[in-house]
């Protein structure tokens, strides 16, 4: 399977979703996986997956409905010819989201922390772009029922730890 993670995390940010994203990435290359990282610019993230030997694409976000951005996550998902999109913010859930979408490619959200919010277009997302939504914590799971998210669609895989 062909599959790109992004995250959109600013550049000095390192956190669970990037460790996660990027041992995520890394785990399915080891099991066989084609695997494209996106991120922003000389960010912790991408100095983190070069580190572990992912192949890596930097890139610009903009705004969460910039066009640009979109068609620029479009060009990404068709040149790599991407089975699978892997995004971890609502940024990149809407510019590759949208992109994927348009090229038939399924797109997997994963949340470490509740960042659905009950506005209109966060269910637009939730409901219309997202394929799937995993989240760490049967907490985040129960939270976004309590807004009325269609969890249905919604997995717990709890975080790994390396014994």
């Amino acid at each position: 399977m062909r599959m790109v993670f992004v995250n959109s995390a600013w550049p000095q940010s390192w956190g669970g979703g990037e460790k996660w994203t990027v041992e995520a990435a890394e785990w399915f290359q080891q099991r066989g996986d084609e695997i494209c990282v996106i991120g922003r610019l000389h960010s912790k993230f991408i100095a983190a997956a070069r580190g572990r030997d992912l192949p890596v694409l930097e890139s610009r976000f903009g705004g969460d409905f910039d066009p640009l951005a979109m068609l620029r996550a479009k060009k990404i998902l068709a040149d790599f010819r991407a089975d699978l999109a892997v995004v971890n913010f609502n940024k990149e859930a809407w510019q590759f989201g949208l992109a994927a979408r348009k090229l038939k490619i399924p797109v997997v959200a994963r949340h470490g922390f509740p960042i659905l919010r009950g506005s209109q277009h966060h269910y637009q997302l939730a409901e219309r772009i997202l394929t799937r939504v995993v989240v760490n914590a049967q907490s985040i799971k129960r939270h976004y029922a309590s807004l009325k998210f269609d969890v249905s669609r919604m997995a717990v895989i709890h975080n790994g730890v390396r014994l």
